[in-house]
C-alpha cells in the first residue's frame, strides 16, 4: 500500500502542482476541496498519468459540521496532511473569510486530523502552506498578512506540541506565485515563480526534512531585509504617498 498525502483545498494551483510531484514519487493522493467537478478533473489526469489512486472529497472547510462529519467517517490512514487553503482579495472586504480560509478553519481541521490520524504510526507530517506576508509589516493586505502571521504562528508552537508524538510540521512561505488567486494583481514579474516550481520545493524540503522554508530561497533574504526595516520608514513612506 502507498504512503497517502491528504491535499485540502487540492482544487488550488499549486496543490496540483504538490500533487504531481508526489503522485510521481509513489504516493497516492487524497484532493479534498469544495468544488467537486474540478477535483474529478485533477483525479482523471493524475491517475491517468501516474501509478496511483486519487480519491477526491467534497468539503467546505469553512463548515465545522461538514469537517466533523469527514473525520467521523473518514477510513484512511494518511502519511502526510498538506493545507494548501487561501484566499486573497485585491480590495479587503470579507474580513470574515479572509480569515477563516486562512487561519481559523485551517486550525479547526488540522486539530481534527491530530485527533483522527495521530495514534496511527504511518502519519508523520503536516505541511502548512502560509505566505511571506505573514513577514510584512506594512499596510499592504492588512488583513490577509495577519491571518497569514497568525496560521504560521500556530504551526511554530503546534510544531513543540507534536515533537513528542515524532509528528513534524513543515511551514512553507511562497512569494508572489502566478496563480488563479494572484490574477490581476500588479506583481514584479521577476519575483514571479510558478505553481510547479514551488511544488517541487515543498517535496524536495518534506524529502529533506526541512522545518520553514521560503519558496523560492531567496525569499528568505528579502524578508530578512525587510523585517529589520524600522517600522516608521514605512509610516514615513505612507505619509509621502499620500
Amino acid at each position: 500500500m502507498n504512503n497517502i498525502i491528504q491535499i485540502v483545498g487540492g482544487n488550488s494551483d499549486i496543490a496540483f502542482s504538490t500533487s504531481k510531484i508526489f503522485a510521481k514519487n509513489g504516493y497516492d493522493i487524497h484532493l479534498v476541496s469544495k468544488n467537486f467537478k474540478n477535483l474529478r478533473i485533477k483525479k482523471d489526469k493524475l491517475e491517468n498519468n501516474f501509478n496511483i489512486q486519487c480519491k477526491i472529497t467534497e468539503l467546505d472547510i469553512e463548515n465545522e459540521n461538514d469537517v466533523k462529519f469527514f473525520f467521523e467517517k473518514e477510513k484512511d490512514h494518511v502519511s502526510i496532511v498538506l493545507m494548501a487553503v487561501g484566499y486573497l482579495e485585491k480590495e479587503e472586504k470579507n474580513y470574515d473569510k479572509i480569515i477563516n480560509l486562512n487561519h481559523k478553519s485551517l486550525i479547526f481541521y488540522i486539530e481534527k486530523a491530530i485527533q483522527r490520524y495521530s495514534n496511527h504510526e504511518n502519519f508523520k507530517t503536516i505541511i502548512g502552506i502560509s505566505s511571506v506576508a505573514a513577514d510584512r509589516k506594512d499596510d499592504k493586505k492588512n488583513i490577509y498578512s495577519s491571518s497569514k502571521a497568525d496560521f504560521t504562528n500556530y504551526l511554530n508552537r503546534l510544531r513543540i506540541r507534536l515533537h513528542e508524538k515524532k509528528i513534524d510540521v513543515m511551514i512553507i512561505k511562497p512569494g508572489y506565485v502566478k496563480t488563479k488567486m494572484t490574477t490581476g494583481l500588479n506583481l514584479p514579474s521577476f519575483l514571479v515563480s510558478t505553481p510547479d516550481t514551488v511544488g517541487k520545493i515543498i517535496y524536495n524540503s518534506f524529502k529533506n526534512n526541512k522545518e520553514d522554508v521560503y519558496a523560492p530561497g531567496y525569499w528568505r533574504y528579502i524578508m530578512l531585509l525587510y523585517r529589520n526595516i524600522p517600522q516608521f520608514i514605512f509610516k514615513l513612506f505612507l505619509i509621502f504617498k499620500r
